[in-house]
């Protein structure tokens, strides 16, 4: 049975059961095909799902005696067909080789050498039958051999002339195809000719050329394994038309692994970089994807992989970094950083290179050794990243000096809604969400600084099946991003070793973010960046798909919305929920902005309300954005503009009321809350 598009077509075959052979086979609009067989088993009649019917017969036990010379050697002497398709028949030698053919294109004669092998020789086309109101234009393909019985030529014509031939040249000494020309210089045409030359001392096509361009193969040098395809024209200074190179591009680098599997492509067109393709294999030697292991696999840990130094535009993954998705569908690693040395930057002593005592010896973890040693992994590109974060709260410290520490969801999603992106600038299961990016890091904290703590790095606590909402502006031709990501309690995973590729979901407090523009009733929902795991199918080209934002993410505890630039201003509504009930009944979150403008606080309706057993203490309620920190300040004379700090608060939802008191002993009093502390 099989199956296609969206709705199930049936395709049913049925065999004989005494000897196996085909009888039908029916589709899933009726229509079927029929087949009957001869005693002898051979194919009888077919009838086509079209209505047509084909006969065969043969030179076998009277079947269709008389076709051939040879009636009773059972070869196919005659195919009927039930409409007005041309039939076809053949006649044979005693020895089995077919010497007249007729079909819808006249009569064929084929005439072979008396030598033993019995070579074909000569085919004599005459022309259809009168009926058939063809002209009658007979011709003749003639075949050459040399002395070893390869075939040298072959020429098509009326047996004096040709109209046209082709020339089969061979090495003289190993015997390998070297050249083939064709063409007819009596008709005008001049003679093209390809050849090809070999490797020394293998059978390797080294160059391959042709009328019109050249193709150069590169090998490497240890083991028969194509290195790059280059195709340049034929002038007289060669210009590149393509290329194709596998593995890095650095010289002498492997392009397969120890078991023969690919591992990069490089596509040129014209001089210009064309695209990349790399594979990486898990310990199985199966694709890449799903070959990471644990810890790696764990929710709230930033797994990092790795990439080469860059040495230009392009991005290399290093061929030992695992990928995702983990066994529940989720997106690992979190970002990559590099890892590994890129040879074509020709550094001398790096990160990538250990020297001990500057005498060009190192320790390798076991022993010490003379000489130096290139190192890699992503045991280096995880210390840049957490080298990179150490930097970042080092800058924090400098700007909040009295400020607690952020949540290590926080972190995680500074770290992730910062990268420097990859492709369509969502994530893949190979890169995560995209490169680590210390600078972009430290540039949204002094962004933080200069609007108000808690602005753009929030942290706030979401109730079971509650949400928060809260407004931002996009300036035009602008770009706002929004990640969020929570440290979600222990999932309930399965003992070690008991079951393969378990796709239990180990996500337990689901939140959504979801961002909405409306503007003159149009209502645009901007969902997070997802990926489809394909968890039954394990397809690598689903797995390997561009990102979408088509719904919302119940896999992961790292959530990112990306609102691409608009020539108009947008006004959007953000909103955190919580999809049913939370495990311990609440769950704090850590939510990034980027690219927006908040609105300043306001003292709503009345603002005030005075405490029915305190004449001098009232509640102040302020519109607010959760996780902002905000100041109540108050002043008793504008016309100095003097003012002092009354309280400092932290937002945890749309509007937040603080207490304060009056000054009974002055006559006026104002109050104002400004963003930050």
């Amino acid at each position: 049975m099989t199956t296609s598009g969206t709705q199930n077509a049936t395709t049913e075959w049925e065999y004989e059961a005494a000897r196996g052979y085909l009888l039908n086979k029916e589709y899933d609009d009726g229509k079927k095909m029929v087949y009957t067989y001869t005693t002898a088993g051979r194919l009888k009649t077919r009838s086509w799902a079209r209505g047509v019917t084909t006969t065969y017969y043969y030179d076998f036990e009277g079947e269709d005696a008389g076709q051939g010379t040879n009636a009773d050697a059972g070869d196919l002497a005659r195919i009927d067909y039930s409409d007005s398709t041309p039939n076809i028949s053949y006649k044979y030698h005693r020895w089995g080789g077919a010497h007249l053919v007729t079909d819808v294109t006249g009569v064929r004669e084929l005439t072979y050498r008396e030598s033993l092998d019995l070579a074909l020789e000569t085919e004599e086309i005459s022309s259809l039958t009168a009926t058939q109101q063809e002209v009658a234009i007979p011709r003749t393909m003639t075949y050459t051999y040399d002395v070893l019985g390869r075939r040298t030529s072959r020429a098509l014509g009326d047996g004096t002339t040709y109209d046209h031939a082709t020339l089969i040249g061979f090495d003289g000494q190993t015997g390998r195809l070297k050249s083939i020309t064709h063409g007819n210089p009596f008709l005008g045409f001049t003679p093209k000719t390809f050849s090809q030359s070999y490797v020394a001392n293998s059978n390797l096509v080294d160059d391959l050329t042709a009328p019109a361009h050249t193709v150069s193969n590169a090998w490497e040098s240890h083991r028969n394994v194509l290195r790059s395809k280059t195709h340049d024209d034929r002038a007289t200074t060669p210009n590149a038309l393509s290329s194709i190179t596998y593995g890095s591009l650095a010289a002498g680098s492997d392009a397969v692994n120890a078991i023969g599997q690919r591992l990069e492509a490089h596509r040129t067109l014209q001089g210009a970089s064309l695209d990349q393709e790399e594979w990486g294999y898990n310990g199985n030697g199966e694709d890449s994807f799903d070959s990471l292991l644990s810890p790696a696999t764990a929710k709230n840990v930033l797994t990092v992989g790795s990439i080469e130094d860059q040495a230009g535009p392009n991005i290399f993954f290093s061929n030992f970094s695992g990928a995702g998705p983990t066994d529940d569908g989720r997106i690992k690693p979190d970002l990559v950083a590099v890892g590994q040395r890129n040879p074509d930057l020709n550094l001398g002593n790096s990160l990538f290179e250990a020297n001990r005592n500057n005498n060009f010896s190192y320790y390798n973890g076991l022993t010490n050794v003379n000489g130096t040693i290139n190192l890699d992994g992503t045991s280096f590109a995880a210390p840049s990243v957490t080298g990179g974060l150490m930097l970042a709260e080092e800058r924090r410290q400098e700007l909040f000096p009295t400020a607690s520490p952020l949540l290590a969801s926080t972190w995680r999603a500074a770290a992730i809604h910062t990268v420097s992106a990859l492709g369509n600038g969502g994530p893949n299961y190979r890169s995560g969400w995209g490169i680590f990016n210390a600078v972009n890091i430290v540039q949204l904290l002094e962004d933080e600084e200069s609007v108000g703590r808690g602005s753009l790095m929030k942290e706030f606590t979401i109730n079971s099946g509650a949400s928060k909402t809260f407004y931002v502006t996009v300036p035009s031709n602008t770009q706002a991003g929004f990640t969020l990501a929570w440290s979600d309690p222990a999932g309930s995973p399965p003992a070690f070793g008991t079951i393969v590729d378990d796709d239990t979901a180990m996500l337990v407090n689901d939140l959504d973010l979801v961002v909405i523009d409306e503007v003159a009733n149009l209502v645009t929902t901007y969902f997070p960046w997802t990926l489809n795991p394909d968890l039954v199918g394990e397809d690598p080209a689903l797995r390997g798909a561009p990102a979408v934002r088509t719904s919302t993410d119940n896999r992961n505890n790292v959530e990112k919305v990306t609102v691409d630039a608009s020539a108009q201003e947008r006004r959007l509504k953000i909103t955190v929920s919580a999809n049913g009930a939370l495990q311990g009944g609440s769950q704090k979150v850590s939510l990034i902005l980027s690219g927006v403008q908040l609105d300043d606080p306001q003292i709503t309706g009345s603002g005030f309300t005075q405490n029915p057993n305190n004449a001098d203490e009232f509640s102040v309620t302020v519109s607010t954005d959760p996780g902002a920190f905000y100041t109540l300040e108050t002043s008793f004379n504008l016309e100095n503009g003097s003012w002092s700090d009354v309280a400092t608060f932290k937002a945890e939802d749309s509007t937040t009321t603080v207490l304060t008191n009056r000054n009974s002993a002055q006559s006026k009093q104002f109050w104002r809350v400004r963003r930050g502390e």
